[in-house]
């Protein structure tokens, strides 16, 4: 997989939510920060609509390297860190053969 270029970069169409952001933007005498509202948000709805089988696909990615640990954050945020200790935890589990803990 491979990062995208500045060019192929996509753009929101929706009248309506720029003009929500405007808004705010009019209320809060520091301003907001635009591109930082829509990365949140893509981040956000990203986690959202991603499937477990799609966030087991990224993580599987993520630990052979083919994704970098950025991407895979998008995708699982904070939830990453969790997997990477589970993962850890069943790989000292098997290491030690002990794996009964490990069946549900």
């Amino acid at each position: 997989m491979g990062t995208s270029s500045g060019s192929d970069q996509f753009r929101f169409r929706g009248q309506e939510v720029s003009e929500a952001v405007d808004l705010l933007d009019e209320f809060r005498l520091e301003g907001v920060n635009k591109s930082e509202i829509g990365r949140q948000g893509v981040k956000k709805v990203l986690r959202e609509v991603t499937t477990g089988e799609e966030k087991a696909a990224v993580f599987a990615q993520y630990q052979r390297s083919e994704i970098d640990e950025d991407v895979a954050r998008v995708f699982l945020g904070d939830r990453l860190d969790t997997m990477l200790a589970d993962a850890e935890a069943t790989r000292e589990a098997i290491e030690d053969g002990d794996t009964s803990d490990l069946v549900q």
